[in-house]
This record gives C-alpha cells, structure tokens and sequence, in this order.
C-alpha cells in the first residue's frame, strides 16, 4: 500500500495562514512592488518671492480697501454738509409748539459770524419761532459784517411771514461796539450785571513796517498804473504813513460812525429823545450795565433765565407754558483733519501764499466797530 506524504500535517503552517500571493499577469510575471512612502513626503515649499509677492498684494488690496470706505464716509458728509444747513441743540426742554429760538453771536464779528447768522435766520424762516433771542458776547468786528448781520435782522422783522415775531438781545460779559450794533433792533435789550456795553464808534487799526523792512534789508516795490496815482492811498503798509492817508482814512470813519449813530437811533427810537441823544451817546466811552440803563441803551439787568421770561412776555405765550428753548448750531464744518480729529474748527495751513495775502490784509484799511 503507498503512503501518501501529506505536507499539510507535517507543516506547522496551514495554507490558511499563508500569506496571499499576488495574482500573476497573463505573461506569468509579477507587478514591481510599490515603493515605501510613509508617512506621505511633505508639498515643496513655496517660493520665497512669490510669497513676498502675495503679502504686498494683499496689504496693497486691503489699504485700498480701507481708503475707499474712509473716501465714501467722507463724500457721505460732505452731501450732509453742503445740503443741510444749521441745526437746533436743546437748551430746555418745553412744548415744541411754544418755541423759542437762541442765536449766539460770539467773539469777533467776521464775515463767518454774518454768514451763520444769515442762514440761522432763514432757517428759522422756514419754521418760525414764537421769538428769538440774539445771545451776544462780543467786542465787536468788521462793519461789513456788523451791518450785514443788523440788515438781516431788520429783513426778518419785516418780512410778511415773521413779521411780529419779537427778538430779545442778551447781553453776556461784553457786547459793545458792533456787539451792540448787531442789537440795536432788538424789541427787548438785556444785560448781565457785569456786562461792559457801548462803545459806539468806529476805528481802523493799520500797521506800517517799512522800518523792519529796512532793517532786514527788503526793498519792497508797488507799482501803480500811472492813470490811478492814488491805488496806494492809505493801502501801503511798507512806507510811512501821510496826512493825506489819514484823512483818507478818517473820512471813510467818519461815515461809518454817522451810519452807526443812525443805527443806533433807529433800533432806540421809542427810548431816546432824538437823534442828537444817540450822537451825545456816541463818543467811543463804554458803559456798565447801570449807566447803559441810565441812558436808554439798554432796558434791564438781567441772565439768559430773565431773557427767556421776557421772550415768553413778549411773544405772548400763556402763562403756565413753558415753551421749548433751543440754540442754533453752525453747520458742521467739513475737512479731513476735522474728521480726525472730531473738531469743527481748524486753522489754515501756513504757507508763504498765506502770509502774501496777510501782509495785503494788513495793507488795507478794515474799518471796524470794536473796543
């Protein structure tokens, strides 16, 4: 009998355990093995220049970015500025219905003082108020810009839709010289008990450096066309001054204190006697609250808090209302440094075009109501 020789028995591993084979292609050969990659190889590492590149990109993009959204907020304020004009702050709260506007003119009367009291008054034109009072402490400023404030005033007094509205002037530590001018037509003048009023006149501070020019070694030059010899009449501040300039100058004085005077006597007419008391009271000397009382210039002593009561008095508000005080706000003055900086009043850049035209200011004459 033949014994068959299993290998199976005798072999500890059974074909179980075997490992598998890989299949055989048809050509009877196996496929090359793959080869050891593990753990997988890292991504080759960027350029170094287009790195660089990318981060300028984006650094470039994103300041653009941030320079459009800062351009868009300030174009937005720029249209709310050149198409909004003044606004209202609550000074006391009351019935809106019952209204009563304040319009501050403080420090030095300029042609920006005019101009925010010209457009507060057309504002107030479009929303009239039962009455205004014309806060003023000021020393005074430009006759222009005096007069041109009085004449607005007046325009809005006797206008047919504000006709009758009453103005109070309050008067705070100063309102004399074009101060007071600015009040004059005022239905009611009130001064605090400190107030320095009066001042009635006018002046023309003028400078001259023709010795300072000398000693630093400049010979200006100003030439006039020879059918106009008098172009630089009392208008030269590099050479000494003549008679003749001074009386130039004291006739245009002259006739902006007699323009004065009948200002005065017009807004006073019910107070003074005649036109030679407003004259008498012309003379260029400041009064106290007392004597501006003692001499018809103003009616009583009292704070903005009496101010307000004679407005009420005066517009005829019922007894028992309290009305609602406000305060006109200038427009809000637009610059990117104002942006910045969250103020509403910059000065100029200084520049040698800025001191040009500061040396030709000092040349002409500024006739000016002002201590």
């Amino acid at each position: 009998m033949t014994e068959t020789n299993d290998d199976s028995s005798n072999n500890p591993t059974s074909a179980q355990d075997a490992p598998a084979r890989p299949p055989v292609d048809a050509g009877g050969s196996l496929p090359p093995p793959p080869p050891y990659m593990y753990p997988p190889p890292p991504p080759p590492p960027p350029s170094r220049g287009r790195s660089l590149a990318g981060r300028l990109f984006m650094s470039l993009l994103s300041a653009l970015l941030l320079f459009s959204i800062v351009m868009n907020v300030y174009l937005g304020l720029f249209f709310i500025r050149v198409t909004s004009g003044p606004s209202e702050a609550t000074y006391e709260e009351g019935d809106e219905d019952q209204r009563i506007v304040v319009i501050p003119v403080m420090g030095m009367i300029n042609d920006k003082t005019s101009w925010f009291v010209r457009s507060a008054l057309q504002h107030l034109r479009d929303d009239p108020p039962k009455a205004i009072i014309l806060r003023v402490d000021s020393g005074g400023g430009l006759i222009g810009a005096c007069d041109l404030i009085w004449h607005e005033l007046k325009m809005f007094k006797t206008a047919e839709k504000t006709k009758g509205i009453p103005i109070v002037a309050s008067f705070g530590t100063v309102a004399a010289s074009g101060g007071y001018y600015v009040a004059a037509l005022a239905d009611q003048i009130i001064a605090e008990p400190v107030t320095v009023t009066g001042s009635i006149g006018v002046m023309a501070p003028l400078f001259t450096v023709d010795r300072l020019l000398e000693k630093i070694g400049i010979t200006p030059e100003f030439l006039v066309a020879p059918k106009s010899p008098n172009k630089d009449l009392a208008n030269n501040i590099s050479r000494p001054w003549t008679d003749r300039d001074r009386n130039k100058v004291r006739e245009q004085l002259n006739r902006a204190h007699d323009l004065f005077v009948d200002r005065v006597f017009e807004g006073r007419r019910t107070q003074l006697v005649n036109r030679q008391a407003a004259v008498d009271l012309a003379s260029g000397d400041i009064y106290s609250t007392e004597e501006a009382i003692n001499n018809k210039l103003v009616d009583s002593e009292g704070y903005m808090d009496f101010a307000i009561t004679e407005a009420i008095r005066l517009a005829g508000i019922k007894p028992g209302v309290r009305p609602k005080v406000t305060v006109i706000k200038p427009p809000y003055k637009l610059s990117l440094m104002n942006l910045l900086s969250g103020s509403n009043d910059m000065p100029d850049s200084f520049s040698a075009a800025s001191m040009h035209d500061w040396l030709l200011e000092l040349a002409t004459p500024r006739l000016a109501y002002r201590m």
